[in-house]
């Protein structure tokens, strides 16, 4: 299949914002293609209780599921960039991602820390690894 292939221009803590302003966006809208084109061919895709997705197929399947079942409950995504580095064609960016879930009167707050390793190809920086683990649960009714 010939995947559509997104990136950044350059890889700065300015453009690593306003990307994690565009995945949500992404993300809200269904758009699980998008989200996976920023991805290279051989990207890996690391979770704590979860399988490791590979390669571009793999991560598109993951967003696809996650995507649906976030449109399902309403879950509101934000991301949060809090260092971005390169070296080369190297670089990564830390941050924090925030997931909220209202359910009836209770409202889930689960929060991810996340490191995505980012490679240069000729043109454009795209997600290389993507690993991420949770880090805390509150519930409030």
């Amino acid at each position: 299949m010939n995947r559509q292939k997104s990136g950044l221009a350059e890889l700065t803590k300015e453009s690593a914002l306003a990307f994690g302003k565009r995945f949500e966006e992404l993300f809200n809208e269904g758009k699980y293609r998008e989200m996976a084109a920023y991805y290279t061919e051989d990207a890996d895709l690391i979770g704590i209780k979860l399988p490791v997705y590979k390669g571009a197929e793999g991560i598109e399947g993951f967003w696809k599921k996650t995507c649906e079942a976030g449109r399902k409950i309403r879950l509101k995504r934000t991301i949060d960039v809090l260092d971005v580095k390169t070296e080369n064609n190297l670089g990564y960016i830390s941050g924090v991602v925030r997931v909220e879930i209202k359910i009836l009167f209770l409202k889930i707050e689960k929060v991810f820390r996340y490191v995505t390793i980012w490679k240069k190809n000729i043109e454009l920086w795209q997600l290389a690894i993507d690993i991420s683990t949770q880090v805390k649960t509150t519930r409030r009714h």
